[in-house]
């Protein structure tokens, strides 16, 4: 019993048991401390304000404008490849809704297979205004403004030229011939088979005539008249392409009135609605003033003076500008 008094086992336990739950408690403070301390050194940079964030690399794609004109959305996300730096030819994709790829191919002039495969069926004729109006310079590229505020870019005339290339370029796929272009001022002359090379000789001698005077019935008249004899020695057995006109004008042309009579004359004639198609294209910013407002409204015109068919389509500027000159032809056929 001694040795229980000795060390007074029963009077200390409650000290002892105090101290071990302080010391736990002080372990357990210092163990967290270190925790965090070494969660402090594994952070990774980036969750550290005071730390730069890495700059994480990735090989990617470079994505590069079309040049403009050629395609009217050239930032669209979808497969793009131009083929040819004058647009000759864009090889464009996109995603059907089952998923499947669709590949439209465009041809000059931002024509597509199915438009061509429209125009071959029509015998173009194209009909070229080179009266000295053709001169103005109120066509892109733009390169700066008038003290009128109007825009300076290049003439009607080498616009026309310039949209003339891929159209001939076209036609020559067709049949392999080429196109068929008259021009005109106070008389006419025609010029058949025109091929792409030929296009650049053809513009530079019939560059526009200072003569007063811009007669487009003659021409008019004498394109219609040459359809209408070809289709009646073929016969209705062997029916001939139906007649395609596309007139390329500023609007300043003479005696409107003779225009309308040809045409009606011409809807007499017609044995179907197909048969001919009239395209005015107005080509110029300031085209068709007012003194010549007739021809923005030659097909009004004409439906109320009891044409048979509807046959003229009218193309302003901005429009034309737009589309170009071969895709707003073939769009303008029926």
């Amino acid at each position: 019993m001694k040795m229980n008094e000795k060390f007074k086992i029963p009077v200390e336990m409650p000290r002892l048991r105090s101290r071990l739950v302080q010391s736990a408690a002080l372990i357990a403070l210092l163990l967290a401390n270190a925790s965090a301390a070494n969660c402090q050194r594994l952070k990774r940079p980036a969750d550290d304000p005071a730390q730069p964030r890495p700059v994480l690399k990735i090989q990617t794609a470079e994505l590069h404008p079309v040049p403009k004109g050629k395609i009217k959305d050239p930032f669209d996300l979808r497969l793009r490849k131009t083929v040819a730096d004058d647009g000759s030819s864009v090889l464009e994709s996109g995603t059907s809704n089952n998923n499947v790829p669709n590949l439209t191919v465009r041809l000059e002039g931002g024509v597509t297979q199915t438009e061509l495969e429209k125009l071959s069926k029509y015998d173009l004729k194209l009909l070229l205004d080179r009266s000295f109006s053709m001169t103005g310079l109120d066509c892109p590229p733009f390169s700066g403004f008038r003290p009128s505020g109007r825009r300076v870019g290049i003439s009607r005339w080498d616009w026309c030229k310039e949209q003339t290339k891929p159209l001939a370029t076209l036609t020559g796929r067709i049949r392999n011939k080429g196109l068929t272009i008259t021009t005109f001022y106070n008389t006419f002359k025609t010029f058949e088979n025109v091929t792409l090379g030929q296009v650049e000789r053809l513009y530079a001698e019939q560059a526009p005539n200072q003569e007063v005077g811009t007669v487009l019935n003659l021409a008019l008249r004498d394109a219609l008249d040459s359809y209408f004899a070809r289709r009646d020695a073929a016969g209705r057995q062997n029916p001939v392409d139906p007649l395609a006109i596309a007139i390329i004008t500023d609007g300043r042309v003479h005696r409107t009135s003779d225009i309308e009579d040809t045409l009606l004359n011409a809807t007499k004639r017609m044995r179907r609605p197909d048969e001919v198609r009239v395209t005015l294209l107005f080509v110029g910013e300031n085209s068709a003033p007012k003194k010549s407002r007739g021809m923005l409204y030659l097909d009004e015109t004409l439906r109320r003076n009891g044409a048979r068919y509807d046959i003229v389509k009218i193309v302003p500027f901005p429009v034309l500008e737009r589309m170009g000159l071969s895709k707003s032809l073939i769009q303008a056929l029926p």
